[in-house]
């Protein structure tokens, strides 16, 4: 659901996992452009290229991720793929 507050809870959502190549054109047009208003609200960065009028795939999958969005994630990376290998 476009715009989403992170504050709210859902009774049905779906994870996103993202996944991004970008042109060095889109970056630097991305880069000149203001923090569009969905992207304000949901503070998804991905927002502003929508807004800006480009083209976003997505693709469903039934494979589970783990997050990595700050430097303490990375150890529960690490255990998890070295639980994987024993």
């Amino acid at each position: 659901m476009i715009p989403y507050s992170k504050g709210k809870n859902v009774e049905s959502y779906k994870k996103q996992v993202c996944i991004y190549g970008f042109s060095c054109e889109a970056l630097k047009l991305f880069s000149k452009g203001l923090k569009t208003e969905n992207e304000a609200i949901e503070d998804i960065e991905i927002l502003r290229f929508l807004d800006m009028g480009f083209k976003i795939k997505m693709r469903e999958t039934k494979i589970d991720s783990i997050s990595v969005d700050v430097p303490d994630d990375v150890a529960r990376v690490e255990s998890f793929l070295k639980s994987q290998q024993e």
